[in-house]
């Protein structure tokens, strides 16, 4: 199995996840997710995939770039980084 394949298995769905009472920018538990970005923002220099804070990041992505498409949540920030950076390469 190949280390993408391994951490889609660990992915969640986000309907599981409800925000944060204290703060509605995050979940309760936090969540994480991987997150790419159009096309015609990406050149040599910039990277596709992103990763962050679930959905604070995905909002801020949204706000920059316009859009942004949704890939995999994780409940360990380290495997969206893993992701993120897997796709990047």
């Amino acid at each position: 199995m190949s280390l993408k394949e391994q951490l889609m298995t660990k992915k969640v769905d986000p309907k599981h996840y409800k925000a944060d009472p204290d703060n509605r920018n995050w979940t309760t538990p936090r969540t994480y997710g991987t997150f790419s970005i159009p096309d015609e923002f990406v050149n040599g220099r910039k990277k596709k995939y992103r990763f962050g804070n679930y959905p604070v990041r995905m909002k801020e992505l949204k706000r920059y770039y316009g859009s942004v498409k949704f890939i995999a949540l994780f409940e360990n920030r380290d495997d969206a980084k893993a992701l993120a950076n897997l796709e990047n390469e």
